[in-house]
């Protein structure tokens, strides 16, 4: 993973090689040599979450930054198959390498990965939903040592 500025943020390649490990832990599609439907999106979000034109809010902070990472890669479709699975372990990934966890167990997080991709359900989540779970249960393994 990369440093910019202080957050520490995943490569593109990074992304890939999340995809395809899950793939290989849990079977589905693949479409070589890297399952992507375009890699050009992919590249294009990566580069505009770590680069916003214009920064609010929701662009400050690992916990809003990692979850727009996780938001784009599960209801963009990047990949094609895999989508839910490497968001949140993205989300996962970039929390940890920024010092945080998680007060979860795996099972609400792919529940809550299912939530945001399908939009149909009445409990799915907007990207403010998921910010809002990541808020409410992310902690600082700083603040616990």
């Amino acid at each position: 993973m990369e440093s910019t500025g202080k957050v520490i943020l995943p490569t593109y390649e990074e992304v890939i090689e999340v995809n395809r490990i899950q793939y290989e832990f849990y079977g589905g599609t693949w479409a070589p040599p890297d399952n992507l439907k375009n890699p050009d999106a992919l590249r294009g979000i990566l580069e505009y979450i770590q680069d916003p034109p214009v920064v609010d809010e929701s662009f400050v902070g690992v916990l809003n930054i990692a979850t727009r990472y996780a938001w784009h890669i599960i209801r963009s479709h990047y990949f094609h198959d895999g989508n839910k699975r490497t968001g949140m372990h993205v989300l996962v990934a970039v929390l940890d390498a920024n010092g945080f966890y998680l007060r979860t167990s795996s099972a609400e997080i792919e529940a809550i990965g299912l939530r945001v991709a399908d939009q149909t359900r009445p409990d799915s989540m907007t990207l403010d939903d998921l910010r809002a779970w990541v808020h409410s249960i992310a902690e600082d393994r700083g603040a616990n040592a």
